[in-house]
Parts: structure tokens; C-alpha cells; sequence
């Protein structure tokens, strides 16, 4: 017996050993903060979300790169590189790294703490293989850097001002001083583009041959942009320009961030949040952290996968701070449990005490929140709106997501002031063949949709008839989803139904249907079999003439900023076809390689007629 004793009391110490050693040896993650240069990132090792003074890190072993400034000029002369290629490198540089590192997780290894794990590999691997990295005046990598050389030489790069739509060359001073710039090809150029006067004027031309064909990219320049916010008595309308946002950030300084702040700081009591996901937004985390401290109570609903995370980043840490969330994980026992699972948490709304409602298509991202997304949004201050929303959300709060929610009742025609409102929830409303198909089938003028995608056959069919009727019926997909298989855009087209795919960097995120200057129906929910059967969305019909032809006039705006051509074609999401897709930091086709790296980006295009 005391043998045995002995024995357990040493797998219990070993046991502890193991742990203990684990707990060491293991690497932690954490976000990069910011990119100073390839050899120096901050590092949020506290995770606190702001960069401090002891969270530098720096790899600089004796390497070199090339910069804007003049102190490359010596290197750059070594390199024997012009004037054109020096700043092409610089830009690129700067802008690789970026990409590689900005935003990303990282570990930092207790064994060696001068080297960090991005995306499962070792930093100094990536910056010996870049071929952006010298030492004494020598590629670090020979075949690398001769990569590069030979994209720059094949490209005609211009610094492409989005607020100002003006471009200018890599070495005009007055384009390098710009913030809101993105590194475009000029085949890449959006129509109606201007140059500017003092480089255009300018000698310092590329001295690299210019492709001979001229590429017209595919963009209708319009410069009158409608109005994007309406307010109609209690009610507020939000459409999102992304055409002009090419570059996502996490200022939160756009329309819909600024009313959310708007709201969370007004809130005196409570605040309700259901959202998908969360990629940090430090605005919006400031003033629910202010509410938090003023005594405001705050719960999240938020989804999880099988795999138990989430594809927003900062999700989990956002439910720990808020700390009062519940996720749509499977209760345990669960009939059909495989069902609930891959079912997601879709929604995306928020409620202020009790009377004041925001709910639409965006999600609480970095992307959404900097207007790189294009999304509409609503804001109604209606207690009895208010009401029917918390209902779906505690049935949420209290575990019961997806076909474990009961039907919320007494949602349909309500009056907030001149406006006529029904409220329905996914899955157990049916909304797509109960709601909405009817409405379509009643269309008589015009059918306008800006939608993510399109695959439920219900809707196509509506749609179809529609058509055969007369009505004008006209769609704009995204096209990450004009590649998805199910995507009913096809068929359509075989109809005579006009549908364009967008060729811009961000997505078009909205999930819209505009009929006869009368109905305008947005919510969360994709229209998909999925968004209809399974996940939780939540959907608004809106009976309003203002409020339609708010978004109609959006929605032809955004008609003419794509050229007819993609009436036919489908546009590859991340391409010199997709404008600013190569510049913007994102995947945009989800295949693992970003801008430049993607095969999309590399190729040189061909003309394209019209």
C-alpha cells in the first residue's frame, strides 16, 4: 500500500514537472501594434491594446534596407538602381512588411526572444527569403531581390490619392507627404483620375519601358457622390461610399463608428450587443470601457465554431472584457447537435436602453467600421422596436440560439412616426419564402439589389418572374461570392436579369432589396439557404418612400461607378482588375497570398475593350 502510495505521489509530482515545463517552453501570441520598419514592430505583450514604450522589438543584424530617405542613396547607388526603381523599392518595402506583420498574431518564444512566429514561421526566415533585405550593399537573397526587380520593371507604379483622386509619381514630394495614398500600376488607375500639376510638369518620368497597350481599368468615374446619411424623423439611414475607401483602418472615424460611439456614450443604463465577431475597433472599445465606468450594464452575444473561436481575431478578448457574453456553443446532449454547430451567430445589432435600436449589415470590425466595406445601416429610436429586438436577445443571452429560439411575436407594422417597420428573425421566421418573395412577386417597376451574394433558388425564381413581368430588375454582387458555385448570378443572366459584379478592394457587404420607391428590406441575413434556415439574422422591411429612394439613389451611384464590362465577366476579388485590391493589406480572395504575392496582382493585363 505504501508503495503504491509513493508511486501515485510521483506521477502527481511528475505530472506537475510536465506542466510547469510546458508552461515554459511554450510560445505565447500576441498583436502587432505597429510597423516602424522591417526591424522594428511593436509588440502588445501586455495586451492592452496600446503600444508602449517597452513593447519594441528590433532584428536588425547588421541588414540594410531601402527607404524613401536620403540616407538610402547610398545603397541605392551601390545598387546601381534609378531614381523611379529606388522609390519603387522603398514603397514596396514599406508596404510588404506591413502586410506580413501589421495586425497579425505573433508568438514570442520563452527559448528565444529575439525572433518571433508569424503565421507558423520564423521572422528572420521572412526577412532573409523578402528580397526587400541587404547587408554591405548585397541582396540577402540574390533570386529574391531579382524578383522584385523584375515586377517593378514590368510595372508603372503611381501614388494614387483617394480623397483627392489625384495621382502622383513615386518621387513627387508632394505625393509622399500625402496620408491618404495608396501604391497603385497605372493600368490600375481609376478612371477620371487626375495627375498632379507639379509632377506632371515634371521630368523625373519612370525610366523603365512603359507597357505598350494602354488598360483601361474597369470604373465609371462619377464625382457625384450622393448623400450617405438621411434622417427621417426617429430614423436614421446609413450607406457606405467604399468605392473612395481603399485602404482599411482602425480609426473609426466614418459615420456609422461615429453614431455607435454616439450611442455608447449616450446609454445611461444598459447596452445589449449581438454581433458576429469583433476585430478590434480601439473607439469603440474606449467608450464602452467610459460606459462600463459610469455604471452602464453591458452583455455581448457573439458566435463560435466547432473548433470553439471565432474568424474575428479579437472576438474572445472582447467577451472577456465585456465579460457578461454568452457564445452560440452546442448545449451539451443536444439532439442534432452537428446542426446547431454549423450554424452561426449572424446578427449584428445593438440596443440602448431599451429604446433605441442600430442593426444592418455591418459587422463590428475594422474593415466595416473604416467604410472599406460597403454596408447599409439603420438606426431607429423606438422603444417598441427596442422591445421586440431585446426579446431575440435574451433568448440568445439565455443559451438558445438557432432552431432552440422560439417565434417573437407582435413584430410586423409598426408605426415610428411616417415609417411602417416588421421585424422577423432567422431561422424560425422563414423570411426569405414567407416575407419577402411575396413582396417581389408584387413588384411593378424596379427590383435593385446590393447584396454579398445571392444563392437561394426561391429568390432567384422571384426574380425571374419578376423579370418576365416587366419589372426592371438589376443586382450588384460581390465578388469574393461570384466565384462561389451556388451563386445564382448565372442564372440570372441567362434570364436577361442585369447583374454586375463589383470591381473594388473592399467587399460589398450590404444585404439590400429595393422595390418601387416603396420598400427597402436590409438586415444581417445573406440571401442564402443558410441565412434563411439556419443561422441567426435578423431582417427589417421598411415601407418608405424617402427611405427607398435614399438607398436607390446609393445604389445607382454605385451602378455607374462599374463599368458595364462586368455585366458579363466576373471580377477576380484580388487583381489589377479589382481597384485597390493589390494595395490594401487584405486578403480579398482568401487564398492565403496578399496584393503583390497574389498571382491576380502579378500578371500584366491586357487591354480592355469597350
Amino acid at each position: 500500500m505504501a508503495k503504491n502510495k509513493y508511486i501515485a505521489i510521483g506521477v502527481i509530482v511528475g505530472v506537475f514537472i510536465l506542466f510547469a515545463l510546458i508552461q515554459v517552453f511554450k510560445s505565447a501570441s500576441y498583436d502587432i501594434l505597429q510597423v516602424n520598419s522591417p526591424f522594428e514592430i511593436v509588440v502588445d505583450k501586455n495586451m492592452n491594446g496600446v503600444a508602449d514604450d517597452n513593447e519594441t522589438m528590433s532584428f536588425n543584424r547588421g541588414c540594410q534596407y531601402i527607404t524613401k530617405f536620403e540616407e538610402s542613396d547610398k545603397l541605392a547607388s551601390k545598387l546601381c538602381l534609378d531614381e523611379y526603381t529606388r522609390y519603387a523599392f522603398a514603397y514596396l518595402t514599406e508596404k510588404y512588411f506591413n502586410d506580413v506583420l501589421l495586425d497579425k498574431k505573433v508568438d514570442i518564444s520563452k527559448k528565444d526572444e529575439n525572433d518571433i512566429i508569424v503565421s507558423g514561421e520564423k521572422y528572420s526566415d521572412i526577412l532573409r527569403k523578402s528580397g526587400f533585405i541587404f547587408k554591405d550593399g548585397k541582396p540577402v537573397d540574390e533570386s529574391a531581390y531579382n524578383r522584385r526587380l523584375k515586377q517593378i520593371k514590368k510595372s508603372d507604379y503611381r501614388l494614387y490619392n483617394v480623397k483627392s483622386n489625384k495621382y502622383h509619381l513615386l518621387t513627387c514630394e508632394y505625393g509622399r507627404e500625402s496620408h491618404n495614398y495608396i501604391l497603385v500600376t497605372k493600368s490600375q488607375m481609376p478612371k477620371g483620375a487626375k495627375p498632379c500639376k507639379v509632377c506632371a510638369c515634371s521630368n523625373s518620368k519612370p525610366t523603365h519601358k512603359k507597357p505598350h497597350k494602354k488598360h483601361t481599368n474597369s470604373i465609371k468615374y462619377n464625382p457625384k457622390q450622393p448623400p450617405l446619411v438621411y434622417s427621417k424623423g426617429n430614423i436614421k439611414a446609413f450607406a457606405v461610399d467604399y468605392t473612395r475607401n481603399l485602404v482599411p483602418n482602425r480609426l473609426g472615424i466614418t459615420s456609422i463608428c461615429n453614431e455607435l460611439v454616439k450611442q455608447i456614450n449616450s446609454a445611461k443604463s444598459t447596452i445589449d450587443i449581438a454581433i458576429y465577431g469583433y476585430d478590434r475597433v480601439p473607439k469603440i472599445e474606449q467608450a464602452l470601457k467610459n460606459a462600463k465606468a459610469r455604471g452602464v450594464k453591458i452583455r455581448l452575444v457573439y458566435d463560435i465554431d466547432s473548433s470553439d473561436s471565432n474568424i474575428y481575431a479579437h472576438t474572445k478578448q472582447f467577451a472577456a472584457f465585456v465579460g457578461t457574453a454568452t457564445c452560440d456553443k452546442a448545449p451539451s446532449g443536444l439532439k442534432n447537435a452537428h446542426i446547431y454547430t454549423n450554424s452561426i451567430m449572424h446578427d449584428k445589432f445593438y440596443i440602448f436602453d431599451k429604446s433605441v435600436v442600430i442593426t444592418g449589415s455591418a459587422n463590428l470590425s475594422f474593415t466595416d467600421m473604416s467604410d472599406f466595406n460597403g454596408n447599409n445601416v439603420l438606426l431607429i429610436k423606438s422603444p417598441q422596436i427596442a422591445q421586440i429586438y431585446t426579446k431575440e436577445f435574451e433568448q440568445m443571452y439565455n443559451s438558445k440560439f438557432h432552431y432552440l429560439k422560439e417565434k417573437v411575436t407582435g413584430k410586423e407594422n409598426i408605426k415610428v412616426g411616417q415609417t411602417l417597420l416588421s421585424v422577423y428573425f432567422s431561422p424560425v421566421d422563414r423570411i426569405i419564402q414567407k416575407q419577402i418573395v411575396p413582396i417581389v412577386d408584387k413588384a411593378e417597376k424596379y427590383i435593385y439589389m446590393p447584396t454579398f451574394l445571392i444563392t437561394d433558388e426561391y429568390l432567384a425564381n422571384a426574380l425571374i418572374r419578376a423579370k418576365a413581368r416587366g419589372v426592371d430588375v438589376r443586382l450588384i454582387i460581390d465578388a469574393t461570392n461570384a466565384k462561389n458555385k451556388s451563386s445564382k448570378h448565372h442564372l440570372l443572366r441567362q434570364h436577361g436579369i442585369l447583374v454586375k459584379t463589383e470591381n473594388y478592394a473592399g467587399k460589398l457587404h450590404s444585404k439590400t432589396i429595393l422595390i418601387d420607391d416603396k420598400y427597402t428590406i436590409l438586415g444581417s441575413m445573406n440571401f442564402s439557404k443558410s441565412g434563411e434556415r439556419k443561422n441567426d439574422e435578423n431582417v427589417l422591411i421598411v415601407v418608405d418612400s424617402d427611405i427607398t429612394k435614399f438607398f436607390k439613389n446609393y445604389f445607382n451611384y454605385l451602378w455607374n461607378r462599374i463599368n458595364d464590362r462586368w455585366l458579363k465577366y466576373d471580377v477576380s476579388a484580388e487583381s489589377v482588375f479589382s481597384v485597390g485590391s493589390c494595395s490594401d493589406g487584405i486578403d480579398n480572395d482568401y487564398d492565403g497570398k496578399t496584393d503583390m504575392e497574389d498571382d491576380g496582382c502579378r500578371f500584366k493585363p491586357k487591354s480592355v475593350k469597350h
